[in-house]
């Protein structure tokens, strides 16, 4: 993608050592946007974005989180995907979030704001008073609400909108594209959540509504130009100085989401095996336990994972999760396939209402591949399509050959 290579070289092309220095007690405040790569924690999978704030009255220079959360709650996974998780806003001297930086071995990035003669102390007041403890708390939202869009804001803001109005362009990546990169480190992770998440994230993304992702905010920054606040009214580019404050282990995700190649090469290996094996379950005892045995862990993963999508559509406010179009091959129908499988392991036949379920299961995979033509039917699935379709046919023919041949 054009914008990682374009990011990369802004990157290569920072100073080796730390500049942008804060400023001092008493000089004008100088506001920097931080930019954390992700690290080796799925939480951490996106980055983050901060506002190092320095000068003015501040003894010690403090960062802006939007990132803070209580991590002991006993509800924490079920209040995340609910949609209805609360963060909040924290304050920490500059030590604090370098520490963590270092404690978590990631990537720490700097760009100082070249901003009017007084924009950066307006800045400094409304992030102490945003962050007081009856203000700080917001509802979080992956793409509308979190550390990087509530950054991004605040910038905005402070140049007169001038950051949104230049970020208008439709970008060439989606929001499952940005995800599927993010994950690609915890390839089982990916999987699910490229099943789970709707057409919602395949819609065109404005440069604006892309900037949800911290790597995105920082490169968008880089390249605007504003005239709000100055007084000879003549465009500054918004980024003075671009700098690499730290070069740890974890730096920037993989350019692109992991391929579905090699899944469908293994699932149509797996889907070949399984009947080859199956249509000698009659002969061979251990033919029909290895060929059950081939399909029994997919089929479970395939019926929870569209049970559980159902489930989060129907009681979740967080956009994005259902209606999917997997649920073509994954639904609570797919549970009843556990039927048929446990006929194969047994060496016994597929039975009438076996075949039934097989065919109807199969055959509802293959109307979601028939119908994607259609504009309606926009949801980027020919990856996840192609895993778990063989799988299906598999049943299915073998169901077949129980009906039409011997076993």
């Amino acid at each position: 993608m054009s914008s990682v290579l374009l990011l990369t070289a802004l990157w290569l092309s920072a100073p080796a050592s730390a500049s942008c220095t804060p400023a001092r007690y008493g000089e004008d405040v100088r506001i920097h946007v931080l930019t954390t790569t992700q690290g080796g924690k799925i939480f951490n999978s996106q980055g983050h974005t901060a506002i190092w704030v320095s000068g003015g009255s501040l003894k010690e220079d403090m960062v802006y989180n939007w990132g803070a959360f209580d991590g002991r709650r006993d509800d924490l996974l079920p209040a995340f995907l609910s949609g209805r998780m609360e963060f909040w806003l924290a304050a920490e001297v500059y030590e604090v979030q370098w520490k963590r930086t270092v404690r978590t071995d990631r990537s720490l990035f700097a760009q100082r704001l070249e901003l009017p003669p007084g924009a950066g102390k307006k800045i400094a007041k409304r992030l102490k008073r945003a962050s007081r403890p009856k203000n700080r708390d917001y509802v979080y939202h992956y793409a509308n609400n979190n550390c990087a869009t509530k950054v991004r804001d605040v910038i905005d803001e402070s140049i007169g909108g001038q950051l949104q109005e230049q970020l208008t362009e439709v970008v060439s990546w989606t929001g499952r594209f940005d995800g599927g990169r993010n994950l690609a480190r915890w390839p089982i992770v990916w999987f699910a959540w490229d099943f789970m998440v709707s057409s919602y994230l395949d819609q065109p993304l404005t440069e604006w509504q892309a900037a949800m992702v911290p790597q995105r905010v920082m490169h968008s920054l880089d390249k605007i130009e504003y005239t709000h606040g100055w007084p000879d009214g003549q465009p500054r580019k918004l980024v003075a100085e671009t700098c690499i404050l730290r070069d740890g282990g974890y730096s920037w995700s993989p350019d692109e989401p992991l391929p579905y190649w090699p899944l469908f090469l293994a699932s149509l290996g797996l889907g070949g095996a399984a009947f080859g094996l199956g249509v000698r379950r009659g002969q061979q005892r251990t033919a029909g336990v290895v060929s059950g045995g081939i399909l029994l862990a997919p089929i479970l993963l395939l019926a929870f994972l569209g049970t559980a999508t159902m489930g989060l559509w129907s009681m979740s406010e967080l956009e994005g999760v259902g209606p999917s179009e997997n649920w073509f091959t994954g639904n609570p129908l797919t549970w009843l396939l556990l039927g048929p499988i446990v006929q194969l392991i047994r060496g016994k036949p597929i039975g009438r209402s076996g075949r039934l379920i097989a065919y109807g299961l199969a055959g509802l995979g293959a109307v979601g591949l028939l119908l994607k033509p259609l504009p309606m039917f926009d949801q980027v699935n020919l990856g996840q399509l192609s895993v778990w379709l063989p799988l299906l046919f598999a049943v299915a023919a073998l169901a077949w050959r129980d009906q039409h041949g011997e076993v």
